[in-house]
């Protein structure tokens, strides 16, 4: 498996992230949160010209960083599902809730601080 996983990682990530995108951008258009200043076609090409950066630069300076720890662990049995015996259905799932969980004061903390800078042409919330 973890050749398999090696040879396709790519693949894999870019299957994830299109499938994720789909499905967000369709909620986001059936049931958007608030009304948009910024229209989609402004907002989305920047939003993924970011991802596309920051995926290349992760690309040249950590080429197979996660990957590579992910397949080390895996040689030498370390990880916590592994230690508890859990089923790879359940270890998969609880793997990608708990990162999930991990990341998201990140996303959300600067912006109830207000922390996160507008640019200057865009609204202000009173």
């Amino acid at each position: 498996m973890s050749e398999t996983l090696r040879a396709h990682e790519p693949l894999i990530r870019l299957g994830a992230f299109v499938g994720i995108l789909a499905v967000m951008a369709l909620w986001e258009w059936l049931a958007p949160r608030r009304h948009q200043e910024i229209g989609r076609g402004r907002r989305w090409p920047s939003n993924l010209g970011i991802v596309a950066l920051n995926t290349g630069v992760v690309r040249l300076v950590f080429p197979t960083a996660a990957v590579g720890t992910a397949l080390l662990a895996e040689a030498r049995g370390w990880g916590l599902f592994r230690a508890l015996e859990a089923p790879a259905w359940l270890a998969i799932a609880a793997s990608v809730i708990l990162l999930d969980l991990a990341i998201y004061p990140a996303r959300t903390v600067p912006c109830r601080a207000g922390a996160v800078a507008a640019a200057p042409d865009a609204p202000r919330r009173s």
